[in-house]
């Protein structure tokens, strides 16, 4: 039932039975009324919907799978529309979605990078700039994978060397940075981690075998052995016992 008020058309929802403005900002459009208005005001047509979306979500579900079938083009738009509104929702969803399916999740990664090979350069670099500990973490596991070493280590373990070695580099004596915690420092100024029997020569990645060295010293050392080939320019005086222990333990387990 319409009415007029203060020049206003006015129509009353036939569920609540209150009266809103006949405009489409309270009412949804509805082709075949007289009045092109829906006769539910759009608050309780959304509690009707949303109860029979929770009562029934496998009709919805198929609902939506053959609209964006039928539709691709506006079903995109309608996706990029709630992202843009929906930000946090949407990356929620995503989250959920990980976890839930993580074999779906890497064959959708790959196809976008396929599709989009630079987004998907940039889209890496990125996530490897955010996350620096699990890249490092990566990389040691790649490098033990590649030459098969045993044993692991983890950053709770270089954490414990370098309050052992005192922040200081196990072959020279000299200051590093923490690359734990120091984020904003260059690679060069932080430490690195430095197998005593490197890997490439049977070594370990067990904790033992582990020393930290600045940029320089590790970049001098190479893959040559420790007091054999390469002789520390100024070794930690209390890292000694330490570093023999870790060669004594690769002789034993020859």
């Amino acid at each position: 039932m319409s009415s007029i008020a203060d020049g206003i058309p006015q129509k009353e929802c036939s569920l609540c039975k209150e009266k809103f403005p006949a405009t489409t900002e309270y009412f949804y459009a509805h082709k075949t009324s007289g009045d092109g208005l829906q006769t539910r005001c759009k608050s309780c047509y959304k509690k009707i919907a949303l109860k029979y979306i929770a009562e029934n979500p496998e009709k919805v579900r198929e609902s939506k799978k053959k609209y964006s079938r039928e539709h691709p083009e506006k079903a995109r738009e309608g996706a990029k529309r709630y992202r843009l509104k929906h930000p946090e929702k949407v990356r929620a969803s995503s989250k959920r979605a990980r976890k839930k399916n993580p074999e779906k999740k890497r064959e959708n990664d790959k196809r976008f990078r396929q599709r989009h090979p630079e987004k998907g350069r940039e889209r890496r670099r990125k996530w490897e700039q955010e996350h620096p500990e699990t890249v490092r973490i990566r990389t040691r596991r790649r490098r033990a994978i590649q030459h098969n070493a045993p044993g692991e280590y983890t950053n709770e373990d270089l954490q414990a060397l370098y309050e052992l070695q005192q922040g200081r580099c196990c072959w020279c004596g000299q200051p590093m940075g923490n690359k734990l915690t120091d984020h904003h420092l260059s690679r060069y100024e932080k430490f690195t981690d430095d197998h005593v029997i490197p890997i490439g020569r049977g070594g370990s990645g067990y904790p033992y075998n582990i020393v930290l060295a600045c940029w320089r010293c590790n970049c001098s050392r190479r893959d040559r052995l420790v007091f054999i080939e390469w002789q520390p320019p100024n070794m930690l005086e209390w890292m000694y016992e330490y570093v023999e222990n870790a060669l004594r333990k690769h002789g034993d387990n020859l």
